[in-house]
């Protein structure tokens, strides 16, 4: 059955209300809604760029792009000796380092604690640090400090499959990958953000090897079970093993109509970070609570004081805070005289006609 844009909405605030320690983790079509390519186009751009040196690494590539073989196509392009190694990182960053984060900005405004990717590129730490105001602590994988992510307690983004700032740490052929697996700090990671948050997953595809060897690692170390604590949110076309794998993996999984720009989820995430922007109708203190009016008055006397004179006795302060609260709290009511007067003789305890020798 189709999912509705509403229904996408409804999964993410469901998602968001139920979770402790919610992480997004970003699969390589956010970075397309922000220009960048997918494998294909990224690995098919590889192959040009080394064709007029190395016509037939090229061609190697390009069949391995036809049958679906990203990684060996990757391979191919590390492989060959026609091209300076520097060259190929030249590419890769003058690939990957043009892009529009603002439409990322929806994205990035969702509640989460923490971002974690297996894309190269910056578009959604730029965006997160224009939507949030705040620039994520980057973690990359190859940085010392990497194994420090999962234990962060600030805004953070963790680029765990390399970034294009250190392009010779970017994961994409299938020896890479190899090696990547026997990476002691990699594996933790997974293991940590799996057993200890909740995690929405976005923008993969049924052909993005990047999250079939991420969902490979996490079946070794947790086998099996129910979904809910974690969620996916693909296109309906997406490859029946990659949703029964998750399926399997604890993740639950919302469909929603393919298209080619996947209006349907972008649509979904726009309609529940505007949901979030609005601004809630609420009691600054609640009336029931026992020191409601307490709260209130010193709140006022607090901003009184800030703005008062040395010579300002304290008594008028005070009474004044109290008068300010209470007109707050009856508004839009007005209050009288006599009432205005027994607002403060009981905030202040005072019996009979105390309060009128208090203060004439």
């Amino acid at each position: 059955m189709a999912e509705s844009p509403n229904s996408v909405a409804d999964a993410l605030k469901a998602f968001f209300e139920n979770s402790a320690d919610p992480l997004l983790f970003a699969g390589a079509g956010v970075s397309m809604l922000a220009g960048l390519p997918d494998w294909k186009g990224l690995l098919s751009q590889m192959a040009e760029s080394v064709r007029g040196a190395d016509a037939l690494t090229a061609n190697h590539i390009t069949q391995c792009i036809a049958k679906g073989s990203f990684t060996k196509a990757a391979d191919y392009f590390w492989l060959t000796d026609e091209v300076l190694e520097g060259d190929k990182y030249s590419t890769l960053k003058s690939i990957l380092g043009r892009f529009d984060s603002k439409p990322l900005e929806p994205i990035a405004s969702l509640p989460f604690k923490g971002v974690v990717t297996t894309n190269f590129d910056r578009s959604l730490i730029e965006a997160v640090a224009a939507a949030r105001k705040q620039v994520p602590r980057d973690y990359r994988l190859g940085d010392a400090v990497f194994s420090s992510a999962v234990w962060e307690t600030e805004l953070y983004m963790a680029r765990i499959h390399g970034c294009i700032e250190m392009p010779q740490s970017m994961i994409l052929s299938e020896n890479q990958f190899g090696k990547l697996l026997a990476n002691d700090s990699y594996i933790e990671l997974l293991t940590q953000i799996f057993s200890r948050k909740q995690v929405l997953f976005l923008g993969f595809s049924f052909y993005d090897p990047a999250i079939k060897y991420v969902l490979e690692q996490i079946e070794k170390r947790f086998g099996s079970a129910p979904p809910g604590r974690h969620l996916a949110i693909l296109p309906e076309n997406n490859a029946s093993e990659l949703i029964h794998k998750a399926n399997r993996l604890n993740i639950a999984v919302v469909k929603y109509p393919p298209t080619d720009n996947h209006s349907a989820l972008w649509d979904g995430i726009k309609s529940y970070a505007k949901s979030l922007s609005k601004p809630q109708a609420k009691d600054m203190v609640s009336v029931s609570h026992p020191y409601s009016v307490t709260k209130q008055y010193l709140a006022a006397c607090y901003a009184r004081v800030s703005v008062a004179s040395e010579h300002t006795p304290l008594r008028e302060i005070i009474i004044e805070g109290i008068l300010s609260a209470s007109l707050q709290e009856a508004h839009p009511k007005s209050l009288g005289l006599a009432d205005l007067r027994e607002k403060v003789r009981n905030a202040l305890g005072l019996k009979g006609q105390g309060l009128r020798t208090r203060t004439s």
